[in-house]
């Protein structure tokens, strides 16, 4: 699920109307946390590919950050997770 989610950061950061209404609500910690995560991740993408580093090698260290980015939402918001649904 990383690997996929972090496949978009090779485009540059916007904020779509779709993406605009569903942050709508949503803590102003996470917006900005939100915004630096695809500035960071998509700036790193391009400095990989002008080494030339391989396609897959570059998605693979956006995930690992991407991973960063999400245990670091945890844990500074403390936003509590949502009850799984019932099975």
């Amino acid at each position: 699920m990383l690997v996929e989610s972090a496949q978009h950061y090779r485009r540059p950061p916007r904020v779509s109307p779709v993406l605009s209404q569903r942050q709508q609500g949503q803590p102003a910690e996470v917006r900005e946390l939100a915004w630096r995560a695809q500035h960071r991740l998509h700036h790193r993408y391009k400095r990989l590919k002008a080494r030339q580093l391989n396609e897959n090698k570059a998605i693979i260290a956006m995930a690992r950050e991407l991973g960063a980015f999400i245990w670091e939402l945890q844990n500074k918001t403390r936003i509590p997770m949502p009850p799984l649904p019932a099975a």
